[in-house]
């Protein structure tokens, strides 16, 4: 039908967006690059590896402004308890900018899910 013709194209488009906005992510420019996290984070669905990579690469930008957007795309995108999200989520709780570590902080809670939060009510 028309309606499913139409749902393959914007399923199509998706890609070819989410496609662009993963090569954006190596962009000159920061505002780029920072709009190009929020992209991904639209686009992917939850735990799309190829998402979850990128974003994780993010998180060593030079930009704080794109290290923060790639914390919160990466609580979104990961879900609940992906190990290589959480451990890339701790070593971030040194970043320099304060921005970026409470950015962490929250995203943490979603990323470790019901059992992290038990476990950290229990320290």
């Amino acid at each position: 039908t028309g309606l499913e013709a139409m749902a393959a194209i914007g399923a199509q488009g998706d890609l070819v967006l989410k496609a662009l906005a993963l090569e954006s992510l190596m962009d000159a420019d920061e505002d780029v690059r920072c709009a190009a996290v929020e992209a991904v984070a639209a686009l992917a669905c939850q735990g799309d590896e190829e998402a979850v990579s990128a974003l994780t690469k993010a998180l060593c930008d030079e930009d704080l402004d794109v290290r923060r957007s790639a914390v919160v795309a990466l609580s979104a995108v990961s879900g609940e308890g992906n190990a290589a999200v959480l451990e890339a989520l701790i070593g971030c709780l040194l970043d320099e900018a304060e921005s970026v570590r409470a950015a962490v902080v929250k995203s943490l809670t979603a990323v470790a899910g019901a059992a992290g939060q038990a476990t950290a009510r229990s320290l």
